[in-house]
């Protein structure tokens, strides 16, 4: 008789230790079980998203126990996020598209920009690039008619003309060049620089319309996981440990009358064991009783 009291006294712990279980996995989160055919379907994979500087209050709904009622309050908010996202993929589109023609309008531009300055540089130095010529024929002219000394000191007069035409050169250059550091605008080609300014605008709009649209994602991803939040604690609130280890005792005799049902994988393996275990515990209780009842001691 003890040892059938032990054999009693540890089935009934076995039973209190998976009620333990399979309320603290309901308590992790409710969707675990299915109560009264109730099954939190749309809010189950749920997650918690970084909102840290984003300030908002989610508005004060009232979290009907039903996950049917639950739904349709989310429901007008999920269509939200899927209208809301489909925008938001269009204009990252769009806005890659304009950035890519921006980019090569810019290509474009540098391009006009440095074919301007060189332009620019020519034609400022035209008449000082002509005189140099001019000079180096006379000195060409000069070197072959080499008669007397006085012709070397006209060489070194004419070759300091050089050297001065080319620091004319150099300074224009320099000027010119400076002149595009300060504002390198004056040289680009007007008709690509509008149409560049034109792009560079529209890409800045597309940017503020994405932040505003990514910001009211996180907004109402925020309010679902708010309202899941409270409808996960509205559940814990109205069902207590007692139910649990009521379907701890039927699952434990591998009786089920339906108005709680697993609904996770780490359920129903605890369930499986227990069962299990059930089985050898009654032909352990059975063969004792077999065994007791033939030595008379029943």
């Amino acid at each position: 008789m003890n040892k059938l009291l032990k054999l009693l006294g540890f089935y009934l712990l076995s039973v209190l230790i998976f009620s333990c279980i399979y309320w603290s996995q309901f308590r992790k989160n409710t969707s675990a079980f299915i109560i009264e055919k109730q099954m939190n379907e749309i809010t189950n994979n749920i997650y918690k998203m970084p909102y840290d500087n984003l300030i908002y209050k989610t508005p004060d709904y009232k979290i009907p126990f039903n996950i049917n009622d639950f739904n349709n309050i989310l429901k007008s908010k999920f269509d939200s996020i899927s209208m809301l996202a489909f925008k938001l993929d269009s204009i990252n589109n769009y806005e890659k598209s304009v950035k890519e023609l921006r980019d090569s309008l810019q290509n474009r531009v540098e391009k006009s920009i440095t074919s301007n300055i060189d332009l620019l540089i020519a034609q400022e130095t035209k008449d000082l690039i002509n005189q140099k010529d001019s000079i180096l024929k006379i000195i060409d002219f000069l070197i072959t008619k080499k008669e007397n000394s006085n012709i070397d000191v006209a060489i070194v007069n004419e070759q300091v003309k050089i050297a001065y035409i080319k620091l004319k050169i150099a300074s224009i250059e320099l000027d010119i060049r400076n002149v595009a550091l300060r504002n390198n605008s004056l040289f680009a080609d007007k008709e690509l620089a509008l149409k560049h300014d034109s792009l560079q605008s529209e890409y800045l709009t597309n940017s503020d319309s994405i932040s505003i649209y990514s910001n009211s994602l996180k907004i109402l991803n925020r309010e679902i996981y708010t309202l899941t939040k409270k409808y996960h604690a509205n559940r814990i609130e109205k069902v207590s440990y007692w139910d649990f280890l009521y379907f701890s005792i039927l699952a434990s005799t591998s009786n089920n009358f339906g108005d709680m049902t697993p609904n996770s994988k780490n359920i129903k393996i605890a369930i499986c064991f227990q069962i299990l275990f059930s089985i050898l515990f009654i032909g352990v209780l059975v063969d004792h009783i077999i065994k007791s009842i033939n030595r008379g001691n029943w």
